[in-house]
Order: C-alpha cells, then structure tokens, then sequence
C-alpha cells in the first residue's frame, strides 16, 4: 500500500483513500496526516537543524503523537501499534 511508482502522493492517497470503507475514511486521513505531518518535521529537523533520529525514534514520536491524537478525539483509530502487547515484540516500545 506504498505510494511506489506513483505520480505524486496525491494521487496516491486519492486511489488508496477510495479503497477504504466510507465509515473508516477519517481514520485513514489521520492516519495518514499523522505520517506526513512526522515524515516533515523529521525533515526539517534534518535540513534546517542538523538533527536526525533513527527510524525507531521516529516510530517512537509518531506512536506518542498519535496517542495524543487519539486521546484528543482526532479521529484515530486504536492501532496495533500502540497497545502494548505489539509494543513488545516489536522494535518501537518503551
């Protein structure tokens, strides 16, 4: 469910957005807020801050931020990636 080989991310969140049952559609855009909105500011800490994390810090901060999210009503569905069972037999956890 990539965006490989596509055009722009637009069009591929438009094709991958259709895909999904109407009742789960917000979940998904803030799902995928949620990741573009990490992906860019790890960017900027590259670019402008000289600062990078690991893919598993990243993961870290995304998974905290969504927990706010999530918390906040925004729309999030619970994710196997924050419940803590996945947590420990996965790289991102405490």
């Amino acid at each position: 469910m990539l965006p490989f080989n596509e055009p722009s991310f637009i069009s591929w969140l438009c094709d991958k957005r259709m895909k999904v049952a109407k009742a789960q559609r917000r979940g998904f855009d803030t799902i995928t807020a949620l990741i573009a909105w990490t992906i860019w500011e790890e960017r900027n800490n590259r670019v402008f801050n000289q600062q990078q994390k690991t893919w598993v810090e990243v993961a870290k901060v995304m998974t905290a931020e969504a927990e706010l999210w999530r918390l906040a009503n925004a729309a999030m569905p619970e994710l196997p990636l924050l419940t803590t069972e996945w947590r420990s037999q996965n790289l991102v956890g405490d």
